[in-house]
């Protein structure tokens, strides 16, 4: 196992013949064991390599977060290919996309897939190999141009034996690109394994934990949920209903025991008062990770959860899932505009602060810039936005290294906080202006968390606030605390109050459906 310890599949493989019995996956009443699975991804990956032969392109994966989802995403490990996750609830033609620029001739398929699944195969361009569970006949007939692949025919009982090496993908998901095309972020082995290694290492999981599971696949931080749940024989568990108020309630009747969200979903819950103390006693460690962490919402969690282990994390997905920690107790609460640390940067990677504006060294406060084993080698096909991305500071040799565009500032002790997009900072009469330290302020003003500002320029530029979750202030008395605190151009112009505030795909804040909302008006 030692010398297999940077590919992902070895290790996914050793866990399953270890852990046979216990259960890896429960949704619902239903639950799939590591026995079960291994038969499963060992079927669906001889498809793939039937599918592929030799050619080295991502397996896509299409559906819920269902049985033969996760167990496709294994069976590409163990194919030697990347898995490349494709989302229900994005729009075909992003999709199709995904599809292109990754290059993927193979999709698996589960039972949730069939209008995006026909949607897709309408491309006449591409012939895929697609592989399902059952292939009906129908769908032979009316996509003859297809290849569909049942994988009730591949059920040899020998593992096909893993070539891949530390340098290949494992992964590649896509996250939004500034020009309206998606970038493709490839995750290696190495990255991916780099990860792993801190986290088992750092915190103890055991096959008695139960995993919350409540990422699109299409976002990274699933991946910490997934991998880490079986390679510590754990039962990673996917709720059916994702609301807040369920959520509440599956962690309680499933005997959640390690937790992991954006800070969104906690936001969420307290504005519909369900972190009360001990109210989750059951969860031993909670993680959050993917925005920043309001400092209010991880007291209210810490109580809810008895006291113990509450862990922000930070990372970029070009980093691998996180590369910092900071852990919120009763003894350990360092903040600055109301938001958590986000700590020390893991001891096995590096970074530097720069001056966004000449790529210099900086100390105390900068952008933040990112080296080490878990940082990716560059965008998928995409050398100039690579170019824009990993850089070379002065005075760091041919070291090239992310800027992550997030404005951080480091105290004494060595901890990171959060202070803002880089892009975030706007201009507003000449005077530069950071959208954060606004929203920092009417939080505290309003007493709730769900605040963001934008920059309205579709005509003369101005600043627009929306707040959702009851403000314990109206309209005019948020501007006058603006006034006590902040230069004049800095006041927001109009305090728009909405129902409910619109969140992305990853559950985060969706602000550019709230600049889509005053084009609508």
């Amino acid at each position: 196992m030692s010398k297999n310890r940077n590919i992902l599949a070895h290790r996914i493989q050793y866990a399953f013949q270890k852990y046979g019995d216990n259960a890896a996956i429960s949704i619902g009443d239903k639950s799939l064991t590591y026995s079960a699975m291994q038969i499963m991804a060992t079927s669906i990956s001889h498809a793939i390599a039937a599918a592929q032969q030799d050619i080295t392109t991502p397996v896509a994966i299409l559906g819920a977060k269902s049985f033969l989802c996760f167990s496709g995403i294994c069976a590409s490990l163990f194919a030697s290919q990347a898995y490349m996750p494709l989302n229900l609830k994005f729009p075909v033609s992003r999709n199709h996309k995904m599809l292109s620029l990754s290059g993927a001739k193979v999709i698996v398929a589960d039972s949730h897939s069939g209008t995006m699944l026909k949607q897709l195969l309408e491309e006449k361009d591409t012939s895929y190999y697609v592989i399902l569970e059952q292939v009906h006949p129908l769908l032979e007939k009316e996509f003859p141009q297809h290849h569909f692949l049942s994988i009730q025919h591949f059920q040899e009982p020998a593992d096909k034996k893993i070539l891949n090496n530390g340098q290949d993908t494992a992964y590649l998901l896509f996250t939004s690109g500034t020009t309206g095309s998606p970038k493709g972020v490839p995750v290696s082995n190495d990255n991916v394994c780099a990860y792993l290694d801190h986290v088992l290492a750092r915190w103890s999981f055991n096959e008695e934990d139960r995993f919350s599971q409540t990422f699109d696949l299409t976002f990274d931080l699933s991946v910490h949920d997934m991998m880490l749940c079986w390679l510590s024989g754990a039962c990673l568990c996917i709720p059916e209903d994702e609301s807040p108020f369920k959520l509440a309630s599956y962690i309680r009747d499933q005997m959640i025991s390690v937790w992991f969200s954006v800070p969104s979903a906690a936001i969420l819950m307290d504005k519909m008062r369900l972190l009360k103390a001990d109210a989750f006693t059951g969860l031993r460690l909670s993680f959050f990770c993917g925005e920043a962490l309001p400092e209010t919402i991880a007291d209210k969690w810490l109580q809810a959860v008895h006291g113990r282990d509450v862990i922000n994390l930070y990372g970029p997905a070009e980093a691998t899932i996180a590369i910092s920690a900071y852990t919120w107790d009763s003894e350990n609460k360092k903040s600055k505009n109301a938001v958590a640390c986000i700590g020390k940067i893991f001891e096995e990677q590096e970074y530097c602060l720069i001056d966004p504006d000449t790529i210099e060294r900086t100390s105390g406060k900068g952008e933040l810039c990112l080296g080490g084993k878990q940082i990716i080698g560059g965008y998928l096909n995409d050398q100039e936005l690579s170019d824009e991305y990993f850089v070379h500071v002065q005075g760091s040799g041919d070291q090239l290294w992310y800027r992550t565009g997030d404005m951080v500032e480091e105290d004494g002790d060595g901890d990171l906080f959060f202070m803002g997009r880089r892009d975030a900072e706007v201009k507003i009469s000449g005077y530069r202006v950071n959208l954060f330290e606004i929203d920092t302020l009417i939080r505290q003003a309003t007493g709730t968390e769900l605040v963001a500002s934008i920059l309205d320029d579709s005509k003369t530029p101005r600043i627009l606030t929306f707040i959702s979750g009851g403000s314990l202030q109206d309209e005019h008395e948020i501007i006058l605390r603006c006034r006590e605190e902040l230069p004049w151009y800095m006041i927001p112009e109009v305090i728009i109050f909405v129902d409910e505030m619109p969140m992305n795909i990853n559950g985060k804040i969706d602000r550019n459906k709230l600049k889509q909302k005053l084009h609508d008006q």
